[in-house]
């Protein structure tokens, strides 16, 4: 699995917007529907990451990339279906996960004090066990997007009894990777044997695209 870190500003540049056209009419229209920059930004750059890796790991034009979503929105790489990967963003990061072993999940959040009644909801006491002992904002989002990884990698979302997840357990343990970014926790899920992590930043994204003009 190869994951890749993208920090993200929430200006919306001309820089960015001349971007757009390298991405799907799809991913356009859902861009154009975002009232704040912060969230078409968010939603351009995630797409034009998973385009330049899967087009650098390929060899296939950006131009020719082709995908679509399951049910559970999960992303499918039409060009080559052996290849899995994974994205998730929140506000000032994307994550990106790639593996030709198994599918991944991946999820980035930011720290930040639990909602009211999400842990008795959504967490396996085993979990909230955790989360009393630490009693941290840390623990807290360590075990969400430990959550939403181990979800994502099986395609199913969060629309699925959580409490009963535990992904402290040994058993799903082994498969997943807990790690900080910035002001973000991280998660990852899925065949860990060869982890890898790279930082990308904005610019390389644009001197990539740039290339293609």
């Amino acid at each position: 699995m190869h994951i890749y870190y993208l920090p993200i500003t929430s200006d919306f540049t001309p820089a960015d917007t001349a971007l757009i056209p390298f991405v799907s009419d799809r991913r356009q229209a859902q861009i154009a529907r975002y009232p704040q920059d912060k969230s078409k930004k968010l939603s351009l750059y995630a797409a034009l990451l998973a385009q330049m890796i899967l087009s650098q790991m390929t060899g296939i034009a950006v131009s020719q990339l082709r995908f679509s979503v399951t049910q559970n929105k999960k992303p499918v790489f039409l060009n080559d279906t052996s290849i899995l990967f994974n994205l998730s963003h929140t506000d000032g990061g994307i994550l990106c996960g790639f593996s030709l072993t198994s599918p991944v999940g991946v999820d980035i959040e930011a720290i930040r004090k639990p909602h009211p009644g999400v842990i008795r909801k959504t967490f396996h006491p085993a979990e909230q066990n955790y989360w009393n002992t630490q009693n941290t904002d840390i623990a807290f989002v360590e075990i969400w997007t430990r959550k939403e990884a181990y979800t994502k990698m099986l395609g199913t979302g969060i629309a699925c009894e959580l409490t009963k997840i535990n992904t402290l357990s040994d058993e799903l343990s082994a498969d997943l990777k807990t790690w900080r970014e910035d002001s973000f926790i991280c998660s990852a899920c899925g065949d860990l044997s060869e982890f890898q992590k790279t930082e990308i930043t904005a610019m390389d994204i644009r001197q990539f695209y740039s290339s293609l003009q």
